[in-house]
């Protein structure tokens, strides 16, 4: 529990500090970045893992399969092998990392879906959110040969 508990304590404040440098998250009230992470807590985790931790150490294995037991382990590295297509490029991950913790979607708190209903400044979030859709957008017809392959 505790290597589990560590690793995860890690992983989170290195996501936390990712998000720091990004000048739209930054400029968000202090109570809505700390909602947006709270409710997003898993998505970072499922994201930004495999980009920490291409290949989970044996004692988080070990961690993770005592914890969560065998089938829940195994889809822990179902979802590293579909994270795994992405880590060529992981600016993708990085970007959908970012959009999915602006979303609107709320994993953590099923009474509330609303964003207006969660965050003071749900213009803002959807501001800084819409850019980075743009960006994503933008980063992947630079690497198609045209915008029917993107």
């Amino acid at each position: 529990m505790h290597a589990f508990i560590d690793e995860m304590s890690s992983e989170i404040q290195i996501t936390i500090e990712y998000l720091k440098l990004i000048p739209e998250f930054n400029n968000l009230i202090m109570d809505d970045k700390v909602r947006l992470i709270r409710n997003h807590i898993g998505t970072i985790i499922h994201i930004n893992e495999p980009l920490l931790i291409p290949v989970p150490p044996v004692n988080l294995v070990g961690a993770w399969t005592n914890l969560f037991g065998l089938n829940t382990t195994k889809s822990i590295f179902k979802r590293n092998q579909i994270i795994e297509q992405y880590l060529c490029d992981p600016i993708i991950l990085k970007v959908v990392l970012i959009i999915l913790i602006l979303s609107s979607s709320n994993s953590r708190n099923i009474d509330y879906i609303d964003i207006d209903q969660i965050c003071d400044d749900s213009l803002s979030i959807f501001i800084a959110q819409n850019i980075y859709v743009e960006l994503l957008w933008k980063y992947i017809l630079s690497r198609s040969p045209n915008e029917r392959n993107a």
